[in-house]
């Protein structure tokens, strides 16, 4: 049961990852949509937040991928599929 409960855990934590890059990558397509002619950096600040939640997710679930626990196979597995 606790094998299940991980697994559940992981996978909640695998699509959050895939959840924030797919915003992050609307964002970032949708701001090249613009008529602008140059780059503003001050552009970034508004993606800012998006971007921090997504590396510390990011970083979590790497650590979880390098101490992989027995049942991490099906994760990898949807991760290599997603990817």
């Amino acid at each position: 049961m606790a094998d299940s409960s991980a697994l559940r855990d992981l996978l909640d934590r695998a699509d959050n990852v895939f959840s924030l890059a797919g915003d992050l990558g609307r964002a970032f397509y949708e701001e090249g949509q613009s008529q602008a002619t140059s780059y503003d950096p001050s552009k970034w600040q508004r993606h800012v937040p998006t971007f921090d939640e997504f590396r510390r997710a990011l970083t979590e679930l790497l650590d979880a991928m390098d101490n992989a626990p027995n049942f991490f196979a099906p994760v990898a597995k949807q991760l290599l599929e997603a990817a």
